[in-house]
């Protein structure tokens, strides 16, 4: 069952049953993120850089300039070269280790 808020679904919860299958949840709304972070922590979050938003962190959160009118193709493109960039790092750094403890 659905918990409700304010007589809708918590997203969360929506999530969990409807979508739990995403790589990327992009949201400006802060409990959101969170929530969906605890839920699912080993997937990519992209918050605006927003002030109130600057606590999200963790190696799978990338934060995204925006204006009312600014986001382009490219940020999107960029993130994803961020998210590339860190992987490939990951990928060497376990090079090196046993992979049996992992």
């Amino acid at each position: 069952m659905t918990m409700m808020e304010n007589g809708r679904p918590i997203r969360k919860e929506v999530t969990k049953t409807k979508y739990f299958d995403f790589n990327i949840l992009i949201d400006d709304n802060k409990a959101v993120i969170e929530q969906t972070k605890k839920a699912f922590p080993n997937r990519v979050y992209v918050p605006p850089a927003y002030k109130t938003n600057e606590d999200i962190q963790g190696e799978n959160v990338y934060h995204v300039e925006t204006n009312v009118s600014d986001i382009v193709v490219e940020d999107f493109a960029k993130a994803a070269q961020e998210y590339k960039e860190k992987h490939a790092r990951q990928n060497i750094k376990l090079d090196g280790e046993d992979s049996s403890k992992i």
